[in-house]
């Protein structure tokens, strides 16, 4: 393996609990300052001060932290990986979390991958979904699938509003993925309807109708 873990010093979890705290109440210029003062290499504190920035919407900061971490700080932790994902998918960059996918995948592995559970994949199949990529958003859902991870409503809704947000919205496949879902035990809820509804977008009268009808079954109106 190529990680390599580094102790969280009594410091280092100060330091995390004031910048999770400044990004809490939306304080970026604290928890900037916060981060810039740390020589550290503790994953975990520069994670925080990513997912302050998230909190805050400076997504571009965020992002510049990450790409400020040397191989040995980013490979220590799936969660680096997970927030990094999120601001990227906010700044519209695609190709960077391929990229990130594809070293969490050589650096990691998918047993780790398989601990971490859902906020990775989660996070992937939502930034799938943002760009419209309906293929990349069921693979990660198959990934979950075949590793144990449990998707839930929340993971195949997100991998629907794919089919919403693709240049031309796909129906057809947004009813595959309601089927898949179905098969996997899982129910609908009206937030996955109201998805649904918008990858139906330009579709034809019956195919809404025939919508219409599976949200009543399912008791939705």
């Amino acid at each position: 393996s190529q990680r390599s873990k580094t102790k969280i010093t009594t410091d280092d979890s100060r330091l995390i609990t004031e910048i999770t705290q400044a990004g809490k109440v939306r304080d970026w210029p604290s928890a900037h300052a916060l981060i810039m003062s740390y020589s550290g290499d503790a994953a975990a504190v520069y994670t925080s001060a990513m997912q302050a920035a998230y909190r805050c919407q400076r997504f571009e900061a965020g992002a510049a932290i990450y790409d400020g971490l040397g191989d040995r700080i980013r490979y220590q932790q799936l969660a680096t990986y997970t927030v990094a994902i999120k601001l990227f998918t906010k700044l519209h960059q695609y190709d960077k979390i391929q990229d990130i996918w594809r070293e969490v995948k050589d650096v990691h592995g998918m047993n780790s991958i398989a601990e971490c559970k859902s906020p990775l994949m989660g996070a992937l199949i939502d930034a799938a979904a943002a760009h419209g990529d309906i293929e990349g958003a069921a693979r990660f859902l198959d990934v979950m699938i075949n590793i144990t991870a449990e998707p839930n409503v929340i993971h195949f809704t997100s991998a629907i509003n794919a089919c919403k947000n693709r240049g031309t919205p796909s129906p057809a496949a947004a009813m595959s993925l309601l089927d898949s879902m179905l098969r996997n035990n899982i129910s609908p809820n009206i937030v996955t309807f109201g998805t649904l509804v918008g990858a139906h977008k330009g579709a034809r009268l019956e195919k809404l109708q025939a919508l219409r009808s599976r949200m009543k079954d399912f008791g939705i109106r």
